[in-house]
Order: structure tokens, then C-alpha cells, then sequence
């Protein structure tokens, strides 16, 4: 039993969306105008003040599986939690409704396994093939995920082709990424190889990576330019779950419901290829590579050629030695990857961010078609938040009121019912009704424009079309005094 002051009111904001026309008068009806005291909207009209919802994470609370909590509020003066087994796909937390302007609620962590090897950031070493010149826009947002708090980074290998067109400008674009690893100590390494077929390079690009990699290095990366790691702790979480890699045989990768009727189960690179010491050791043995390439040079991609080469190497069928990670995401798609970050998925890595899709839909005024700065911010919110609350969902009012920590904040017309929340897969969500509601009509959507750390906690700030606010405080392991 655990007593929560807290309390949710839709009611808040919600009249500002009718004044400001984002939803039909029409709707109204369907909506949770009467979940508080008038005296709440009363408080929020004269003061003009940002509502704000708080969080804060309770460790002393047993821990959670899914990223997804309903928050059910009541009128009780006793208010209970509800604490099924940590199992259960739906945690139930009672709260009372307080007359009150910026409720609170205790939430309880996510459930972490327990690890079966240790891993830092230190013990990676990331590989690509691409050009100097792609590389240096692309830096700032890889500092997010290389850069360390003290000495060097982690290795990265950029593998270019000798025969780039304008070799002036390659030669003055190395100059400033070797400029900008310097400033924020980045380890990057800059080779060069005469192989022109891109899917040979790929599959060289292990032999690069175990040349420069450092004694105490366990895990190395294949990806591509435009692969995100949402942040280090992210990947170094994810490498824990499995078996010490000085010993074991381990490939790591992603899937691709798009692509998977054309190409197979293959660990689909842009959502990052890892590799354990152990079989990046059987792979670099004497022409086990030219080897692999002589067989599988038919096959279309490097990412394909490398679950090839990992399969003969082990012996075994490529399914049943590739390790899919449903964190890691290959993103063949395009439009928006809203579907994404509000399915209450775990993101380690995304590909295509720069390309293939937006990381925000049109109606976000500041952020829409702006996807360096989009996946900027994300990283940045992420790396605030830590991996595991970060896209973590509380739903409130049975499925009209979704707040997608660190991504969007989402009030519909009409209740989602716990099916259309919960789909099996990402890409079933994606498929979803939710995601294909129409903005203005079916639902208004709040976007993260801003993640501040505060003293004790983190300050989120969602922002609608109409440049209407709300804010999400979130705090760790106890209770923080929420300055306004």
C-alpha cells in the first residue's frame, strides 16, 4: 500500500485547446471536462502560469516490465496502489484528484535483468564506411554517444574509397572532423581502402576494426553513417544481457519488417551490427573474409554478406545465430517516426533519421522537417532521462490523456482502448489507429521543444501548434521540491 498525492486534470489544458480551436466544439462532449474542481482552471486562467505534471521515480517501489503505466484517478481521500505481479503488462496506480494546480505521482523504475557480463562504453569499438565530408555535420550529434566524461572516446573507424570526385574538399572536410574529435576527444581514425564495391568495404570494415582495436575492447560495431545511438548507457545495457563476449560467439542486430520478404533474416546493419571479441577474433583469422566474400558476393548489402560469413564461421543457420534486439531499429520507412517514440518501445539505436522519415510530424511547428536538430534534442532529452525512463507512457483517463516522456504529450477525441495501446510490435502500432488520427480533429499533440536538467530533477517542455505549454517534471529515487 502506498499513499501518492497526486492528481491529473485534462481539464487544464484542454480549455485551452478549445479556446485556441484545435479541436471541434463538436467533441467536447467525448472529452474529460469534468475530471476537477473549476477552481484548477480558474487558478490556470488568472495566473497564466505553465501547467505542469510531476514525476519522480520511486526505486523503493518493485520495478516494472512494461515502459507503460495507467494512472487511474479517483476522488478517494485514502488513495491505494494497486501492486499486481511485477509480471503484468498494465500497472493500476490510484491517485486522488486534489484541488491542486501541479499534481505529482511516484512511479515505480523499470525492471533491468540481471546482467550476464560487464560492459562500459570503453569496451566498444564502432566502425562505418562513408566520407569525411558526410562526417563532419553528422559530428555533433556522435558526440552524444562517444563522448566521455574523461580521456578518450571509444575508437571510431571512418573507412573512405581512395577515388572520392572532390578530393580537395574530402581532404578539407578530414581537416575539420579531425578538429572537432579533438575538441571533445573523440578517437576517430579516418583509413583508407582501394575497394570500390560498398558491400566488400562493409564486410572489410571488421578487419579495420580489430586492427585498431584497443586490448580491452569486447564488442565492435558495424553501422552506418546515419545510425543513432540513442545514448551510451542504452548500448552498454543492452551488451550486459548477454554472455561474456571473450568467450562467446555473439552477433547482435536489428530487423526489418519491410525488408525482410526481400532479403531474410539478417542482422540489418543500420540499426547496428555488434559483435563480441570472440567472434570478431574467429573472423579475423587468415582469409576467413576473402573467404565469405568469394561465396557471398552475389548477395545484395554488407550487412547480408556478414550474417553470411557469421554463420559459416559459427556453423550454424543464419536465424539461428543472429541475436535480434527489438531495441534496435532499422527504420525502413518513411513519413513520421512519431509511431515510434509513443509506442512505449525500448529505443537503443535508429537509422535513416536524416533521411527516410521525419522525427516529427508537420504539426510540430519548431522541430518538423528539421531532423539533425530533432535527433539533437532527442539524444540530448534521452541522455537526461536515461534509457530506461526515457519513451517510457502514463495514461490517464482511461486513454484520452498519453504522455510519452521525453517525446510528445497526446489528448484524444475518443478513449484508446488498452488493444490500440498495446500492439505487439512497433510496426503493428505503427498500422495502428492511433498513429493515423488526424491532428486538430481525433487528437492534439503536445512536442518535447526543450530538456532542462534542474537541481533534482529534469524539465520538460511540450509545446502544441497553437504554441500552447505544458510542462513534465521528472525526478529520481525521492521526492524533490519542484521550484516554479
Amino acid at each position: 500500500m502506498l499513499m501518492i498525492v497526486a492528481a491529473v486534470s485534462a481539464l487544464v489544458v484542454l480549455n485551452l485547446w478549445f479556446s485556441r480551436g484545435l479541436l471541434p466544439r463538436s467533441a467536447t462532449a467525448d472529452l474529460p471536462i469534468s475530471v476537477a474542481s473549476g477552481s484548477i482552471v480558474e487558478n490556470s486562467r488568472q495566473t497564466a502560469r505553465v501547467p505542469r505534471i510531476s514525476f519522480f521515480r520511486d526505486d523503493s517501489l518493485p520495478a516494472v516490465r512494461s515502459k507503460t503505466i495507467f494512472i487511474i484517478t479517483t476522488s478517494t481521500h485514502q488513495p491505494t496502489v494497486d501492486l499486481p505481479d511485477i509480471n503484468s503488462t498494465i500497472w493500476y496506480l490510484n491517485a486522488v484528484l486534489p484541488d491542486t494546480y501541479n499534481p505529482m505521482f511516484k512511479v515505480p523504475p523499470m525492471f533491468l535483468p540481471e546482467p550476464k557480463s560487464k560492459a562500459s562504453i570503453h569496451d566498444f569499438v564502432f566502425g562505418m564506411s562513408t566520407t569525411a565530408e558526410r562526417a563532419v555535420p553528422n559530428m555533433k550529434l556522435w558526440t552524444s554517444w562517444l563522448k566521455v566524461n574523461s580521456g578518450l572516446s571509444p575508437p571510431l573507424v571512418i573507412s573512405f574509397h581512395k577515388q572520392i570526385a572532390n578530393k580537395f574538399v574530402e581532404r578539407q572536410s578530414r581537416v575539420k572532423a579531425l578538429k572537432i574529435a579533438k575538441e571533445n576527444r573523440l578517437d576517430i581514425r579516418f583509413t583508407s581502402t582501394t575497394i570500390q564495391r560498398y558491400e566488400k568495404r562493409i564486410l572489410y570494415l571488421l578487419r579495420e576494426l580489430w586492427n585498431v582495436a584497443r586490448p580491452t575492447t569486447k564488442w565492435f560495431v558495424v553501422q552506418d553513417d546515419d545510425t543513432l545511438w540513442i545514448t551510451q548507457d542504452a548500448l552498454v545495457d543492452m551488451a550486459m544481457k548477454y554472455p561474456d563476449p571473450l568467450i562467446n560467439d555473439i552477433i547482435v542486430g536489428a530487423e526489418s519488417e519491410a525488408n525482410m520478404k526481400d532479403h531474410g533474416h539478417i542482422a540489418y546493419g543500420g540499426g547496428g551490427i555488434v559483435i563480441s571479441r570472440h567472434l570478431a577474433e574467429r573472423l579475423n583469422k587468415p582469409s576467413v573474409l576473402e573467404d565469405c566474400y568469394r561465396r557471398f558476393d552475389f548477395i545484395f548489402g554488407g550487412d547480408g554478406i556478414i550474417s553470411e560469413c557469421v554463420a559459416r564461421v559459427i556453423g550454424k543457420p543464419r536465424e539461428s545465430v543472429i541475436s535480434y534486439e527489438e531495441s534496435l531499429h532499422q527504420m525502413d520507412f518513411g513519413g513520421s517516426a512519431s509511431f515510434m517514440f509513443e509506442a512505449g518501445a525500448p529505443i537503443t539505436s535508429l537509422h535513416h533519421w536524416n533521411t527516410w522519415y521525419s522525427l516529427f510530424p508537420d504539426c510540430h511547428t519548431t522541430l518538423s522537417k528539421k531532423n539533425f536538430e530533432s535527433a539533437f534534442l532527442l539524444a540530448h532529452t534521452a541522455k537526461l532521462l536515461g534509457a530506461t525512463d526515457f519513451s517510457r507512457r502514463f495514461v490517464f483517463e482511461n486513454g484520452k490523456f498519453v504522455v510519452h516522456l521525453g517525446y510528445s504529450i497526446v489528448v484524444y477525441k475518443m478513449r484508446q482502448s488498452k488493444s490500440e495501446l498495446f500492439e505487439d510490435t512497433v510496426w503493428k502500432y505503427y498500422n495502428s489507429k492511433s498513429y493515423w488520427y488526424v491532428e486538430g480533429q481525433d487528437k492534439v499533440s503536445y512536442f518535447i521543444i526543450s530538456a532542462e536538467q534542474k537541481k533534482g530533477y529534469i524539465l520538460l517542455t511540450y509545446q502544441n501548434a497553437a504554441g500552447a505549454i505544458i510542462e513534465v517534471s521528472w525526478g529520481q529515487q525521492t521526492a524533490t521540491p519542484f521550484d516554479r
